[in-house]
């Protein structure tokens, strides 16, 4: 790692909230500074502190180039992670991160260890993982710049091996599946769990959970922040050979689905609703969308009726305090007739759309309404059970 001068490091601290693009325009005026390293610094620190807060008020931390600090875990999503290895696995003499990267996963396990094996093939992430890492209190780091898939075998018994696949193909494309991904866990499972009788997998958040190509997934869990999903953790446990349990995390709240079956369909005997305004509407938060647990949520909650089997929407006479999602209070009904359309918008002229099983997106829909976007009314389009299409006039419920 590229030492900082004393001038640099002034420089750094002087604009650590200047505009970037700004001061690479300006210069620094000073022969003794180094300009490029001084503005990743800056850049760096400025773009993680909302992801990672106790990392940027922590002095010392030196920041990567860009694309790391993109890939690496939020600090919330590696706390997580480490509730799930406490209560599932406790503590341990030792572990290893097969691919530490920025060290943000590791952080946050290895103080549940006596002994923690951080494993990077890049050479520049090791030298700052060296200097990062004490400070985040990972005293018992052995660092190693190293191919995971060529230091398995070197490596001690372990009580949990933590790995996030690399989601980028050689030309820098985006990559889901995991036998793109890099290394390949698929066929590295088997010497994984020999090595360790746990094994947690960081996924791309755009995998499907319900056809992954992994054996003794204990539990899966569904990251969301601010209801959009930000990962998917599996953990694999040695021997395991039932149904995962599902987590669905989104921000505070955590629903469960235990021993689930791989039908995710609702019943056919489960009655759907008519929706009417005076109801309440239920949209389920995005884990619990990207679970597709649909049949396992009515089923919970029997006073929420789904609108139809794949739009995805329930409706009750009632508030109901714990559903896991938004909930709406219906004003209106209206079809997509012109008449009731005007009639059911009167007085509105903008509104925030969704659209679930409908056969308008979101953008042709607010085109055809003459609606301008945001505001306090949300428009729900949907197709109920008998086919019929509907536009449901709501305002959010705090």
């Amino acid at each position: 790692m590229k030492e900082i001068n004393d001038a640099t490091l002034q420089f750094i601290a002087t604009h650590a909230d200047a505009d970037v693009r700004e001061l690479a325009l300006q210069g620094s005026h000073t022969p003794d500074v180094d300009l490029r390293a001084a503005l990743v610094q800056i850049e760096g620190r400025q773009r993680a502190r909302l992801k990672l807060p106790t990392w940027t008020a922590t002095a010392g931390i030196r920041w990567p180039e860009r694309l790391p600090l993109e890939q690496c875990s939020s600090e919330a999503t590696a706390l997580y992670k480490r509730e799930i290895a406490e209560r599932r696995i406790g503590r341990g003499k030792a572990m290893a991160d097969l691919t530490g990267g920025l060290g943000v996963d590791f952080a946050a396990l290895s103080p549940l260890f006596d002994k923690a094996f951080y494993i990077e093939q890049n050479s520049d992430l090791c030298d700052l993982a060296a200097n990062n890492l004490p400070l985040m209190g990972a005293t018992n780091a052995e660092i190693t710049c190293a191919q995971s898939t060529d230091i398995i075998d070197r490596l001690p018994d372990l009580h949990l091996i933590y790995i996030d696949p690399a989601r980028r193909d050689n030309a820098g494309r985006r990559t889901y599946a995991l036998e793109d991904c890099t290394p390949n866990v698929v066929p590295l499972m088997g010497r994984l769990l020999e090595k360790a009788p746990a094994v947690m997998l960081k996924l791309s958040p755009m995998v499907s959970i319900h056809s992954l190509p992994l054996p003794a997934i204990a539990e899966l869990h569904i990251v969301a922040t601010q209801n959009e999903v930000k990962e998917i953790v599996a953990l694999c446990l040695r021997g395991h050979n039932e149904p995962p349990t599902i987590y669905c995390k989104n921000d505070r709240q955590t629903t469960v689905f235990a021993d689930e079956t791989t039908d995710f369909t609702l019943p056919p005997a489960l009655p759907a609703s008519s929706p009417a305004a005076g109801q309440w509407l239920y949209e389920p938060n995005a884990a619990i969308m990207k679970s597709g647990c649909f049949r396992q949520l009515a089923a919970r909650y029997p006073q929420a009726a789904p609108i139809a089997a794949n739009s995805h929407l329930y409706t009750a006479q009632e508030p109901i305090g714990d559903f896991p999602g938004r909930h709406f209070q219906i004003c209106a009904i209206s079809s997509m007739k012109k008449s009731e359309l005007k009639t059911a918008l009167k007085g509105i002229d903008r509104a925030n759309i969704a659209t679930r099983n409908f056969p308008l997106s979101v953008a042709d829909l607010r085109r055809r309404l003459k609606l301008k976007e945001g505001g306090d009314t949300y428009l729900f389009a949907t197709t109920c059970n008998d086919g019929r299409h509907l536009l449901m006039v709501c305002r959010k419920s705090e």
